[in-house]
């Protein structure tokens, strides 16, 4: 799936639900995970389980999608069906989110440690290189 289309079911999923004021604490778990699946789907985030990928896409196909189970027209119950899907995906990609943030409070010291163990390895091997050349 394109991540950039993750993104965009993301924003009109948070734009729907926004209406309601039962899920604005809600929307920023529905934004990161939105962020998740694009990391997901972009193959940089390589650890949520393609099952839960799955789950949350569906959750957010059925949010944006206009055809729901109780239609989003009637008065106080028009969003209840969409509220519990979120409930849903929410409680599923709970455990995963926790999980996704400390990847991403990490992704700039994975790649600070990759980039020195790199240089640390090719003085190494030019070390090395040396050496043989000298015997």
């Amino acid at each position: 799936m394109d991540p950039q289309k993750i993104v965009n079911m993301t924003k009109k999923a948070a734009k729907k639900l926004s209406n309601s004021k039962k899920t604005d604490k809600y929307l920023s778990d529905l934004k990161l995970t939105g962020q998740m699946l694009r990391d997901y789907f972009a193959k940089e985030y390589t650890l949520l389980s393609p099952s839960t990928a799955f789950v949350a896409v569906f959750a957010l196909i059925y949010i944006i999608s206009p055809v729901d189970i109780i239609p989003d027209w009637l008065p106080f119950v028009g969003a209840l069906d969409d509220i519990a899907v979120l409930f849903y995906l929410l409680h599923t990609v709970k455990e995963e989110l926790k999980y996704y943030k400390l990847w991403l409070a990490t992704k700039d010291m994975r790649a600070d440690k990759a980039t020195e163990l790199i240089g640390r390895v090719e003085k190494y091997t030019e070390k090395k290189k040396n050496a043989d050349v000298q015997r």
